[in-house]
């Protein structure tokens, strides 16, 4: 069961995700990063169809907070880059 959790804001260049820290009830630590793609080169209507838009969540599950996030921003370095701001949600 989720004791706490906390979202916030990712913005990269041209995209908004969200990442998101919780606590569970058996004081382990839960990070993760809900993002999206598109496949082909163009955002299509029509589900299933090359250029429809996919989304992906990545986690990441740790004894501590600072060990959980850390991992968490790991992967989005390596994924998406340095130039990124993540706000706290309100």
């Amino acid at each position: 069961m989720v004791k706490w959790n906390k979202m916030y804001d990712l913005t990269l260049k041209d995209e908004n995700f969200r990442v998101f820290l919780s606590e569970d009830d058996k004081g382990n630590f839960h990070t993760a990063c809900l993002w999206y793609y598109i496949e082909g080169e163009r955002l299509l209507k029509i589900p299933g169809t090359a250029g429809s838009l996919n989304f992906a969540l990545e986690t990441r599950v740790d004894t501590t907070a600072e060990a959980a996030w850390g991992a968490i921003i790991d992967w989005i370095k390596a994924k998406f880059g340095e130039d990124y701001k993540l706000v706290e949600s309100k």
